[in-house]
């Protein structure tokens, strides 16, 4: 399959790290959903910086891109939680 032809989910989130982070998650828990999917953003973001800092710009690439998924899978959830205002910092994140 050739980069062009690779589907959009496949770059922006991993089966396993959703599959753990979920499994993780209570049932209708969004206090959890939020700190379980922002943890795992911050853990890719963390990654993404020493990839770029090594100069290994496409293993850099692909973190951000998916802390910015997770991220974004978090923010969805902050509106139902006891702080609702993370949604606007999890979302600059």
């Amino acid at each position: 399959m050739s980069p062009s032809s690779t589907p959009i989910v496949d770059v922006l989130t991993d089966a396993g790290e959703v599959l753990v982070t979920l499994d993780a998650i209570p049932g209708g828990d969004h206090e959890a959903w939020v700190s379980g999917f922002a943890a795992l953003g911050d853990r890719l973001r963390a990654q993404a910086e020493a990839s770029a800092a090594a100069g290994h710009t496409a293993s850099a690439s692909s973190a951000y891109l998916r802390a910015c998924s997770y991220y974004a899978s978090a923010s969805s959830h902050a509106p139902g939680t006891s702080a609702p205002d993370r949604f606007h910092t999890l979302w600059e994140s």
